[in-house]
């Protein structure tokens, strides 16, 4: 199964214990998605406490010289407490592979793209129209291009093209940006 933890630390890990452990024989072989290495680190801290078989997978989504120097250090010492170690992009993998410290701690990563590779999927075989539509999803912050993104909507080549912005804020800004260009739907909520 695959669950959302709502509230603070200490009522992510009773629910969190709770959960995994509710008519699971210490047997039972679990493996655990974390893409925090803090929530790692608590999933450590109950694979000991319980001496329950868990498997810790962690996926690293930020290139750490993005982070200051302390937080950066935490990551690296954080990151030798989970079995398997992944970076969501090749860029995030040579990131963490450059630091000095990582040859010391020696935690190996491997790169666990995200988002969906369409000829791993089954398709049913459906009428497309040609109907071509560009959407983002995602939060309105400078590293996630959102501001190229407009940019490049706004190009004469792809003014005829349907646009959809999903974002969990600010959508009211956005309309401002875009109030002039046809063809935008702009939603908020996520």
């Amino acid at each position: 199964s695959i669950f959302y933890v709502p509230g603070s630390r200490i009522e992510k890990l009773k629910y969190i214990e709770k959960v995994v452990f509710q008519g699971i024989s210490k047997e039972t072989k679990l493996v655990a998605f974390s893409h925090t290495l803090k929530g790692s680190l608590i999933l450590l801290g109950i694979k000991f406490y319980f001496t329950r078989r868990i498997t810790i997978t962690t996926t690293i989504h930020q290139l750490p010289s993005l982070s200051d120097k302390k937080q950066r250090l935490k990551r690296f010492f954080y990151a030798q407490f989970t079995n398997k170690l992944f970076a969501y992009s090749e860029a995030v993998k040579k990131d963490w592979d450059k630091h000095l410290i990582t040859k010391i701690f020696r935690k190996s990563i491997k790169v666990n793209r995200n988002g969906v590779f369409l000829d791993r999927l089954n398709f049913i075989a459906t009428q497309i129209d040609d109907e071509k539509r560009l959407i983002w999803i995602g939060r309105d912050t400078s590293w996630k291009g959102l501001n190229k993104f407009i940019e490049i909507i706004n190009f004469d080549e792809l003014k005829d093209i349907s646009v959809l912005i999903y974002v969990p804020y600010g959508a009211e800004d956005i309309r401002k940006i875009l109030a002039g260009r046809k063809l935008v739907e702009i939603k908020e909520g996520l």
